[in-house]
Parts: structure tokens; C-alpha cells; sequence
């Protein structure tokens, strides 16, 4: 009897690490383990099982995360439809991944949605304003849509943050050819521009008139020719002459340039939507 009991317990005690292998975590590292080694259908099979025996005592984020990774595979081998599923349930579990938005943007990128692309490369930057390849991203997805300003913008963002690949257009060129061609070292990272070495486009001084009269079409002209000649958005905006204390010829109301500065500080706009936020043919903002 005792022996028999002593057998029932080894058997109990065998099985128990088995158990504890078919859960929410080890089915997750297993599919990690199978990822790295580029077996994408054993890792959807894992992430799978992973999700059937999640409990909420294990978290909504964790759950998310692997909804994002196994979106990544179904897109990889080009269900994207299963993808974007898996992207905006994960988004609704968790709306604080940046690396989710990222890679559904990602996938409409490549399905040609460049206004859907663009909105989920803005949701990535927000939560992470140091993710350059989403700024990067962004910025062709501006371009395909023929927005070289924004483009442009964004690009100085990503090389500015050390990506090598936004930092010219023959660089930028070679790495969109290396990411239709599927190739993952596209993004080659460089130094960070420091500072003092950023180039700064000065906006041209005019003749002063005698007595001040806002002329807004000057002002947008002047800040237009500074974003033309290759300068950002934000270092014209600061270049700009306030009219209150400099009125001369293409000057702007301290009113409108504080707007600008309001939005990009306090709204999480980029520079350049701040920039056509505020910078249109009848502005909202006050004018002296």
C-alpha cells in the first residue's frame, strides 16, 4: 500500500513541471525561442497557445505584446488582414506600446494607406518622441503622398535622432530600395547631430516701414521662403521678427507665434502640423 501511494506521488510530482510548461509564459518564451530562429510557423502556433491559456491574472499587457508579435508574423508571411486584427486588439488592451502603432502603421504603409500609416507613425512618436524610425517612416509616407514639406521635417527628426538612413536623399533613397527589397539593416545608425551643428536658415530682413501695419501675407511669405531654403519648421518660427518689437516687413504677431509654440509644447504636435496648424491665410491667433 505504501509503495503503491509513494508511486502515485512520484507520478504527480513527474507531471507537475509538465503542467506548469503549457502556460501563458512559456508558450510566450517558446515562441520567442522560435522567432529568433526565423520559424515563424512554429511561433504563430506558440503565440497561439500562449493566448488560449492567458488568464487576466497574467495582464492585459502581457497579452497585448504577444498580440503585437504575432501580428508581426501574420504580416511577415502576408496576412495582413490577420495582422491589423491582431494590432488594434492589442492597441485596445494596451494603448501605451508605441512598437503596436508602429508596426500597424508599418503594414498600411505597405498596403498603400499612407493617411491611415501616418496617423499610427504620429500615435508611435508620441508615446516614444525619440522613435526614430517611425519618424522615418512617416516622413515616406509623407512623401508618396507628395508632402515635401512634412516629409522633410520628419526626416531631419530621424536623422537628427542618429538614422543615418533619413540624413540625405541618396541615403534615404538606398534605404526605401533596401526595405522594398526586405532587408532589416536599412536603418544604419549614426552619431546624433549635436546642437550647435544643426543648420539654421535666418529669415531675410526687409525694409522696415515707418509705422507698423501687420501684413500677414508677408509674414507667411518670409516664414515660407525660411522652410523652402531647407530650414525647419521651429527655427523659423523662432527666427521670426515679432511685430510688437521689431515691425518691419515680414514680421509676425507674438500672438500667433505663441500658438505655435503652445501647440508643438503643450498639444504634442509635430513642428510642421503645429506650423500649418496655426500659419494659415486667416489665422484664429490674435493680431495687434
Amino acid at each position: 500500500m505504501k509503495a503503491a501511494f509513494a508511486i502515485v506521488i512520484l507520478a504527480l510530482s513527474a507531471a507537475a513541471p509538465a503542467a506548469r510548461a503549457e502556460s501563458f509564459a512559456s508558450w510566450s518564451s517558446k515562441a520567442q525561442k522560435a522567432e529568433k530562429r526565423g520559424d515563424a510557423a512554429e511561433a504563430v502556433e506558440d503565440y497561439n497557445n500562449a493566448l488560449r491559456m492567458w488568464k487576466s491574472a497574467e495582464g492585459k499587457k502581457a497579452k497585448a505584446k504577444v498580440l503585437t508579435a504575432r501580428g508581426w508574423l501574420y504580416a511577415a508571411t502576408g496576412s495582413t488582414d490577420k495582422a491589423l486584427e491582431d494590432f488594434s486588439a492589442s492597441a485596445k488592451l494596451d494603448a501605451n506600446n508605441s512598437l503596436t502603432f508602429f508596426r500597424k502603421g508599418r503594414v498600411q504603409f505597405d498596403q498603400g494607406r499612407y493617411s491611415d500609416a501616418i496617423s499610427n507613425f504620429y500615435k508611435a512618436t508620441k508615446l516614444n518622441l525619440n522613435y526614430r524610425e517611425a519618424y522615418f517612416y512617416r516622413g515616406y509616407a509623407y512623401e508618396k503622398q507628395g508632402d515635401a514639406q512634412f516629409a522633410r521635417e520628419d526626416y531631419k527628426t530621424a536623422c537628427r535622432l542618429g538614422l543615418k538612413a533619413a540624413c540625405s536623399e541618396a541615403a534615404r533613397a538606398k534605404a526605401q530600395a533596401a526595405l522594398a527589397a526586405g532587408k532589416s539593416d536599412a536603418f544604419e545608425a549614426a552619431p546624433a547631430e549635436p546642437e550647435k551643428q544643426r543648420a539654421v536658415v535666418e529669415v531675410k530682413k526687409a525694409r522696415k516701414k515707418p509705422r507698423y501695419q501687420l501684413d500677414w501675407p508677408a509674414c507667411l511669405s518670409s516664414l515660407n521662403a525660411c522652410v523652402d531654403a531647407g530650414g525647419a519648421f521651429g527655427d523659423c518660427v523662432k527666427q521670426a521678427k515679432l511685430c510688437e518689437s521689431a515691425p518691419e516687413n515680414g514680421c509676425c504677431p507674438k500672438d500667433c507665434v505663441r500658438r505655435y509654440n503652445e501647440s508643438v509644447d503643450q498639444s504634442g504636435m509635430s513642428e510642421a502640423e503645429a506650423f500649418r496648424t496655426v500659419f494659415v491665410e486667416k489665422p484664429s491667433c490674435t493680431t495687434p
